[in-house]
């Protein structure tokens, strides 16, 4: 669950955190409706011996909630506690916000996120960086030329049933684009 083989492992974050800290990552990290329940048997599990397995931790959550969520709850810890590891969310927030003074004028930046976190971030940095969500997305108007980014996907591409039947992984994928306007930052006078 890890990127860099160094940091905080899943098993030491499972291990060590207060049962405060594991809800507040299960429900902001994985929007886990169950995180409180859960964590509190992963604490529980936990006093009589360490968590050393995924199935350890897919057991806890089998056992936590109804057969109908199971699948969906599987699929939002597991995300949770990999943002968490990896500090995707800052990682993503920082990578957008410093590669756009970077890009050419007219180069465009293409972003696929897989679940609404990173949408959101996707969409509220495009929105800071252009300047309003109203602007034209067609012709370049005296206020939006001050922005540096022009929108160029007002809503999200999602994949159609078509790709969704032939690549199931697709279901959840967003992709947002933008364009750089001819905008002059300072430092690049």
């Amino acid at each position: 669950m890890r990127f860099q083989s160094h940091g905080t492992s899943a098993e030491t974050l499972l291990n060590s955190a207060d049962e405060e800290e594991l809800e507040a990552i299960l429900r902001n990290f994985g929007e886990e409706p169950f995180a409180r329940v859960i964590v509190r048997r992963i604490v529980e599990e936990r006093r009589t011996a360490p968590l050393v397995y995924t199935s350890q931790l897919k057991e806890i959550i089998l056992k936590s909630v109804p057969f109908n969520q199971q699948l969906k709850s599987l699929s939002r810890v597991f995300q949770a506690i990999r943002i968490a590891i990896n500090d995707e969310l800052t990682v993503l927030q920082d990578t957008l916000t410093n590669i756009v003074p970077l890009m050419a004028p007219g180069g465009r930046i293409v972003v696929m996120s897989y679940h609404s976190l990173e949408d959101r971030i996707v969409k509220t940095v495009f929105r800071e960086n252009s300047g309003s969500e109203k602007v034209n997305k067609y012709r370049i108007t005296e206020e939006s030329s001050k922005f540096p980014l022009k929108i160029l996907t007002k809503k999200p591409l999602e994949p159609s049933p078509a790709e969704i039947l032939r690549n199931p992984r697709a279901r959840s994928a967003r992709l947002r684009v933008a364009e750089k306007n001819n905008y002059i930052y300072p430092e690049e006078n």
